[in-house]
């Protein structure tokens, strides 16, 4: 019995003993060190979608400066750099979509699931990252066996508003620890935009303010020696840094957001002019290089003979421009006289695309005070054949097309000025084709530029004829490499007929017979106006936001010269389309439009 008594005593000794050492290792949650979930800050944001071959630089930063996040990519793409400035490239295949998924992780001690999570005892389990997955396409409107031609329908003139703030959840969880560990930014790479990626529009030079565009517009990139009352003094030169920027082009809608990388080769926008003192004209080019020999829209002096209204805006002019950029992503801007200019971006060619800016140069002028030119204008019906590279010389062998600006202007010595057209096409045919682009001829109007994209033939020729008498200046700016995915063709009717005030209207091109059923990334539109009661303007973009963007893609004004009546004006877009398809026309006033189509970039699934 005393041999068992002293065992139990050696026991309870133990049992203390243990008791002791296991209370030394046990402390209570309230007591243990909490961490400080860093937070992770990506500047700027990456785009969520992107072409293939886009190149953009950006930074992840933690409020904890001593543990640098980490970058790493998954999918279609590369990563350059893994903590501070890193460069990401996307690599998807050009017939293909694809998916590059971006992960930054914030501290590999606390993302490999070492720290509790301050909220509770529990040692939560180490987070799994997974590829999401591509998110399915909208679904396109099953055509019938016959496609139809276009598919229009109203929308009310009055926009819903989208809430001005929006709630958006990153990362794989909602644990505080998870989301940091899992930081993570799927970017959908987008095949069929290789060759030009088109983005919802967006002003980036505006040199009115409201009290003189008598609109709530915003004057923005304004840095140069200006008239009284701000209107931009004739060749004072404007930069404006379009490239490497990210863009919020809906002011009520924060989820519509692009970045133009860096080392985009090439910007499209709508460039315009308005309130000229005398007749002029705007130029648009790449900043590195000296100022070109050409221009983009003329320019006429606001007529004090006119019966339009005083507190009306002046007579704008627009064109659609493709221009390349300096090294540091800007445009330079000029006018030879003083006016206003504004100008909208509508798309970009990023780095690898078949597009390839030229030095623009005037390769065609027919007015005789040019000497160095061909200066014999067009007559009726003559066909004439235009050799670009005899006076460009630089012209691709195996170009598809080329950029060109092609102006008509009333020849004062002809017998007979009347209204007509030039049209452009391939001078493998012996006569325009039917649905072949054209430019109007109007003798009451300051000379009109338009944007055409040309099919050129293994001379590196284009061929011109016009209805009447007419002098012709063409100025080049670039060409498409014979593989880019740009599809051409004969004039396709998009709309006819009249919009009312304040009208908006969506507009079905996917899907459609005259884009052979096929779906649209952009669409090469040419939209002309007429019978216009009053000067303003028609807005073309993408109809996936409730909002409209505060941009024009043409100017209409109701008074010409001496006050007769305006006659048409037209211009050309590269017009982005939404999920299902569809753009959307806005006109501000009454108007006739005719939108038809030439060509688009397809949409690959």
């Amino acid at each position: 019995m005393a041999r068992l008594r002293a065992l139990a005593g050696t026991i309870g000794v133990l049992a203390a003993g243990l008791a002791v050492v296991v209370g030394a290792i046990v402390e209570h949650p309230s007591t243990a060190a909490v961490n400080v979930v860093p937070v992770l800050t990506w500047t700027p944001e990456p785009p969520t979608s992107a072409g293939s071959g886009t190149s953009f630089a950006l930074q992840v930063t933690s409020t904890d400066p001593t543990k640098p996040p980490v970058v790493t990519a998954v999918g279609d793409c590369t990563v350059t750099g893994a903590t501070g400035p890193i460069t990401v490239r996307l690599t998807a295949g050009l017939d293909r979509r694809g998916l590059c998924t971006l992960t930054a992780t914030a501290d590999p001690l606390l993302c490999g699931g070492n720290i509790p999570n301050p909220t509770t005892t529990t040692k939560p389990s180490r987070p799994t990252t997974t590829k999401p997955s591509l998110p399915p396409s909208s679904p396109l409107p099953s055509p019938p066996s016959s496609p139809p031609s276009s598919i229009i329908t109203s929308r009310p003139t009055t926009p819903t508003t989208k809430p001005s703030s929006v709630t958006t959840t990153t990362g794989p969880g909602t644990n505080p620890i998870d989301a940091v560990c899992a930081d993570v930014r799927p970017i959908i790479v987008t095949a069929g935009s290789i060759d030009y990626v088109p983005v919802m529009p967006v002003r980036v030079l505006e040199t009115r303010d409201a009290a003189r565009s008598h609109r709530d517009i915003k004057q923005i990139n304004y840095a140069l020696p200006i008239k009284p009352q701000g209107v931009v003094s004739g060749n004072n030169v404007i930069r404006v840094q379009v490239a490497g920027k990210t863009y919020h082009p809906i002011a009520d809608d924060s989820s519509v957001v692009f970045t133009v990388p860096a080392d985009a080769v090439a910007v499209a926008l709508n460039l315009a002019g308005v309130d000229a003192d005398t007749p002029g004209w705007l130029r648009a080019w790449d900043c590195s290089a000296p100022s070109p020999n050409v221009s983009n829209v003329n320019l006429a002096q606001l007529d004090p003979a006119t019966n339009a209204p005083a507190d009306m805006d002046g007579d704008a002019r627009a064109n659609l421009v493709i221009t390349g950029m300096s090294a540091a992503g800007e445009v330079c801007f000029v006018t030879l006289t003083p006016a206003d200019m504004f100008a909208d971006l509508i798309g970009y060619f990023p780095k690898g695309s078949p597009y390839r800016p030229l030095a623009p140069k005037r390769v065609v002028e027919t007015r005789r005070e040019f000497s160095e030119y061909n200066a014999v204008p067009l007559t009726p019906g003559q066909r004439r054949e235009l050799p670009l590279e005899a006076w460009a010389a630089t012209v691709t062998t195996g170009s598809a097309y080329v950029a060109l600006n092609v102006t008509s202007t009333v020849d004062p010595n002809a017998p007979v000025k009347a209204r007509g057209t030039v049209t452009v096409f391939d001078c493998d045919a012996a006569t325009p084709p039917p649905g072949s682009q054209t430019v109007l001829v109007q003798p009451d109007v300051v000379a009109t530029p338009l944007l055409v994209v040309a099919k050129v033939n293994p001379a590196k020729s284009i061929c011109v004829v016009s209805t009447v008498d007419t002098h012709l200046v063409v100025d080049l700016f670039g060409e498409f490499g014979g593989n880019t995915r740009f599809r051409a063709f004969a004039s396709v009717p998009v709309f006819s007929g009249a919009f009312g005030e304040q009208d908006l209207h969506q507009i079905q091109i996917s899907g459609t017979s005259g884009f052979a059923g096929a779906a649209v990334d952009a669409a090469f539109l040419k939209i002309t106006s007429s019978g216009g009661t009053i000067n303003g303007f028609i807005t073309v973009y993408p109809c996936r936001t409730g909002s409209r963007p505060g941009t024009s893609s043409l100017n209409v004004a109701q008074f010409g010269p001496k006050g007769n009546p305006f006659p048409d004006a037209a211009n050309v877009v590269f017009a982005q389309t939404d999920d299902l398809g569809r753009i959307c026309v806005f006109t501000q006033h009454r108007a006739q439009l005719q939108i038809e189509a030439f060509g688009y970039w397809p949409r690959v699934p």
